[in-house]
């Protein structure tokens, strides 16, 4: 990856559900070894805490809460959990099936994707 290329992430701060395994997992490590602060919600909350506790000791930024995609109130949650601990949010990665509640809980006038 090219310096530019992590320059545009770093000090971005990103939500991602589905964050304890698979593609969300491996996207929060990667965006973080960038300079991205990424904020993680699935329901294992151990697996969350511990792939926290390994971009904090490669020296990332990284918040955790435990979090149920289908429920519009904890995804709601876990975007405030990052503005509060970062001051903003700058991308939100969900899962396919929750975005289109997402964008009209949250005022998007345009599409996510």
């Amino acid at each position: 990856m090219s310096s530019v290329s992590a320059n545009n992430i770093s000090g971005k701060v990103v939500v991602i559900t589905g964050g304890s395994s698979g593609l969300g997992e491996t996207t929060a490590r990667h965006l973080a070894s960038l300079g991205a602060s990424v904020v993680l919600g699935a329901r294992r909350i151990d697996k969350l805490e511990a792939i926290a506790a390994d971009i904090r000791t490669a020296g990332g930024n990284v918040a955790v809460q435990a979090t149920d995609v289908t429920s519009q109130d904890e995804v709601k949650a876990l975007v405030n959990l990052a503005q509060e601990h970062f001051g903003k949010v700058d991308v939100v990665i969900l899962p396919s099936n929750s975005g289109h509640w997402f964008k009209r809980s949250f005022g998007l006038q345009r599409p996510l994707g």
